[in-house]
């Protein structure tokens, strides 16, 4: 018996038992080849989107991004629009008004069972769907990059056209609802500053229908103008915290810093008030002001806040109805979905090939098998007998 095996050994063998080789080979390949022609037809249809940002899609946060912070630009429009939608597409409710727009009972064999148990059917049929769609985020541009299998190729499609239009759908619905509620909310603070308005307009009148007009130093103008604004600020910092305290614990990072800012913006209306000696604003002290004066001066300041304040609260109140009935689309739907016309599974091409190379090795194993139970009938010394076993005729 050979002693040592080597590369040409192994190549010599396959060489000697070729027609086995080819016959094993090819009756494998043959054999895939009905295979892969039964396997049922998989069809993808994909899409890519493209987020419109919140800040370009939203009226309202485009309008508080002239007067905010960074911080509220953050809160606002800075978390990754690609990852929202895709969890949007991954919702459950989503799913489910496609499964039941398109009443895919049918094509997933559920409508026997949606007789005798809707919810059951439902979740079924959501589960389905959900294995047979992939969604993936390409990381350098943000497209959110979605496709969806089904056995027939125009299902496949109308699943996919049909996941854009219901995340359309849920994005004007979000949007419509908040712009909503803004407006409510809005519109209850502007009626209360608009009642203040009317308080300090009639206060003024009455003043000078005692005293007179009051002449007030150019300092005291600018400073009028200055509270107003500072009020301004101070009334979109308290906005942005109700706006927080809807979504953000009261110990969290934006709500501290939202504080800290808002305890900023009352310090500086305390130092133009009380005219410190540290204060930076180099205003007069209001204690130092005849008592006419120092009324005036505070009425006419009140006046012009409040009017302030309500300047920028029915602006954003116009924009609160702008949001509430906008249509803007917030995707951008780069490639939309395409009736596929070759299935991608099965590739039959693909399954001949590896049933084939699956054969080949199956057919080198059983030449390697033969040759050596060719070699230990052949050898001398008595060595068959200890191999007996091997061809079945002894134990």
């Amino acid at each position: 018996m050979q002693e040592t095996f080597s590369l040409g050994t192994l190549l010599g063998i396959l060489w000697r038992h070729r027609f086995l080789v080819i016959v094993v080979t090819l009756a494998v390949a043959l054999a895939a080849v009905p295979i892969a022609l039964l396997l049922p037809r998989q069809y993808v249809a994909s899409a890519s989107i493209m987020p419109e940002s919140e800040r370009s899609a939203n009226p309202l946060v485009g309008m508080l991004a002239q007067n905010l912070s960074g911080l509220a630009l953050d809160f606002l429009g800075s978390s990754n629009p690609a990852r929202i939608q895709r969890e949007i597409l991954a919702s459950f409710t989503v799913r489910q008004r496609v499964v039941e727009g398109l009443d895919l009972y049918k094509p997933y064999a559920l409508a026997e069972l949606r007789g005798e148990d809707p919810q059951a059917a439902l979740w079924e049929a959501v589960t389905k769907l959900a294995n047979d769609t992939r969604l993936e985020i390409l990381e350098q541009s943000d497209v959110l990059v979605f496709s969806v299998r089904s056995r027939e190729a125009e299902l496949s499609r109308r699943i996919a056209e049909r996941y854009l239009a219901e995340l359309e759908r849920f994005n004007r619905e979000m949007l419509q609802e908040a712009g909503r509620r803004k407006r409510v909310f809005l519109a209850a603070r502007l009626d209360r500053v608009r009642a203040d308005q009317d308080a300090a307009r009639e206060a003024l009148r009455a003043f000078a229908a005692r005293h007179g007009v009051v002449y007030l130093p150019s300092e005291l103008e600018s400073q009028l103008a200055l509270v107003a604004e500072l009020n301004k600020r101070l009334v979109l910092k308290e906005l942005e915290r109700a706006a927080l305290a809807q979504d953000a614990a009261p110990a969290s990072p934006a709500r501290r810093r939202v504080d800290a800012e808002i305890a900023v913006l009352r310090g500086k209306l305390r130092e133009m008030e009380t005219g410190g000696e540290e204060s930076d604003l180099h205003f007069p002290a209001l204690d130092s002001l005849p008592a006419l004066t120092l009324e005036y001066f505070r009425l006419q300041r009140e006046l012009t806040v409040q009017q302030g304040i309500g300047e920028l609260l029915l602006q954003q109140v116009e924009q609160a109805r702008l949001q509430e009935t906008s249509d803007v689309p917030m995707v951008r739907i780069l490639d939309p979905p395409r009736r596929p016309i070759l299935p991608a599974w099965p590739r039959k091409k693909l399954i001949v090939i590896a049933a084939a190379l699956a054969g080949f090795v199956l057919a080198c194993l059983l030449a390697l098998a033969r040759d050596f139970l060719d070699r230990v009938r052949r050898d001398e010394g008595g060595r068959y007998g200890a191999w007996r076993w091997l061809a079945g005729r002894g134990s």
